[in-house]
């Protein structure tokens, strides 16, 4: 049994307890509860405090209009688009009878840093016990000019060249004597100092995190390679070669397929249940939610990534597994079988959200979800990591789906504002890469030095902020087998 197993179990009593305090909540004040964050537990007390950032992509997501604030499915709400499938298990008493009710992805997400744009990105010397980074930007960057690494590497000091940044360790493997990688780096929190002379701790390279942790393999060891100047020795730790693939996911182009909309608002208008009543607010539909969850991970066992809240914010979070239990939203009873769970809605007179109800709904069964997803981590210098080294917390989601005459599935309603924004992925069989990857051939040898002819691809790719794909899947293959 995994470690990963073995965590959700000791964790399966306090899950219990949380839901029943959420589905508690909800009974005695629907309208407070719709505005009430979503109950999270973590894998320890001070979990919450020290993993869930305020962040957002600083990538300009593109969404298809949503136009309604109706419950039903929109134009961009098709599971099946997303997870590129012809046909979906879409009858909730089927995802029953196929045990779909709980399942996981194949592979734990990995977690990794969010690598801060104030702190540099991956210019972040985070093992140097001299890089004691604040939350100024200009302060940070200082330190690095005025103790460059050039002028460690100079200096042949083995101990500081350990603790350099992952770019510049990076620009030094690629002869990179102007350190283009990591100064375009620190150049991207440069704009926001000098307009308003800060950058806010919560911008950084999630939406570069999140998808690599399930697109990319595992890395486990530290690697020791040369650098081009053949004869700095540089290693490469695990939280390195991560970092290094974030950011490339983060600033490489790749076909994704997204659906759900992105709510720019800070405060969304509410109807008289506290339900959001803004179009671009309604976010993704409980329904797309759910048959994306259940068909995505239950059945293909795939990782996704989705948007943790519903606001102008945006948390890029990779999902690791998933469970839910059925209520009847009429009599408010839980831990239903599905069959028992179905209220028809001809008899449902005090249904308070009537009005948005899909004009193909005949019933409605109420879900209780729990979502397990990785979290950042701090990096740190470690010879080792496994999946020992992530972080994963929990979220409560109470809603509603509607059904048709069938018990098909085509819309529903969230009972809290705080829920899934978008959800999105890569397409199956795309990967980010460096438009420079296409113009070097061959292999690298990480036993010996880059490549003269690759280093004036690498070097182009840094100033755009994008570590060659050559270059990282030999550090991680040599990691997974030293």
């Amino acid at each position: 049994m995994s470690r990963y197993t073995l965590l959700l179990l000791s964790f399966a009593f306090i899950f219990s307890a949380h839901a029943e305090q959420a589905f508690s909540d909800w009974l005695q004040n629907p309208k407070a509860f719709a505005k009430a964050l979503p109950v999270h537990q973590g894998a320890d007390a001070n979990f919450n405090e020290v993993s869930v950032y305020q962040k957002q992509s600083w990538r300009n997501l593109q969404f298809l209009p949503y136009s309604s604030n109706k419950a039903g499915l929109g134009a961009n709400e098709d599971a099946g688009y997303l997870l590129e499938l012809n046909k979906l298990v879409t009858n909730p008493e089927e995802m029953e009878i196929q045990k779909l009710t709980k399942g996981a992805s194949a592979l734990q997400p990995w977690s990794d840093d969010y690598w801060p744009i104030y702190a540099g990105i991956l210019g972040k010397r985070y093992a140097d016990p001299m890089f004691a980074y604040k939350d100024n930007w200009q302060e940070n960057y200082r330190y690095i000019l005025d103790v460059s690494a050039n002028h460690i590497v100079e200096e042949g000091n083995s101990e500081k060249i350990k603790f350099l940044s992952p770019s510049e360790k990076y620009d030094l493997l690629v002869g990179d004597k102007s350190l283009g990688l990591t100064n375009q780096s620190w150049q991207v929190g440069k704009p926001y100092w000098d307009r308003y002379g800060e950058v806010e701790t919560w911008m950084g390279i999630c939406h570069g995190w999140a998808p690599a942790s399930f697109k990319e393999k595992r890395v486990h060891q530290k690697v020791e390679v040369l650098a081009a100047d053949q004869k700095t020795k540089l290693i490469f730790y695990p939280a390195d070669i991560k970092g290094l693939f974030s950011l490339m996911w983060a600033n490489a182009r790749y076909e994704q397929r997204f659906i759900g909309t992105r709510c720019n608002s800070q405060d969304p208008e509410e109807d008289e249940n506290g339900r959001t009543t803004s179009p671009e607010c309604f976010d993704n539909n409980p329904a797309s939610w759910h048959l994306t969850v259940v068909n995505g991970m239950g059945i293909e066992k795939r990782s996704f990534v989705f948007d943790a809240t519903y606001d102008y914010q945006v948390w890029n979070q990779p999902m690791a597994s998933y469970e839910y239990w059925h209520f009847n939203p009429m009599t408010k009873t839980e831990k239903l079988s599905f069959k028992d769970s179905v209220v028809d809605l001809k008899t449902w007179n005090d249904d308070p959200y009537k009005k948005y109800r899909s004009p193909k709904a005949r019933y409605i069964s109420g879900v209780e979800m729990r979502v397990d997803y990785s979290v950042e981590v701090e990096p740190e210098a470690l010879d080792f990591e496994d999946s020992n080294h992530d972080r994963i917390v929990s979220v409560y989601y109470l809603y509603d789906l509607e059904l048709d005459e069938k018990y098909q599935v085509v819309g529903g309603e969230w009972y809290q504002n705080a829920h899934p924004d978008f959800i999105w992925t890569p397409k199956l069989e795309s990967f980010a890469e460096s438009p420079y990857d296409q113009y070097i051939s061959g292999v690298w040898s990480t036993t010996e030095t880059i490549p003269a002819s690759w280093q004036k691809a690498a070097q182009a790719s840094s100033r755009r902020g994008i570590p060659l794909r050559k270059i990282l899947v030999p550090l991680l293959q040599r990691s997974a087998n030293p």
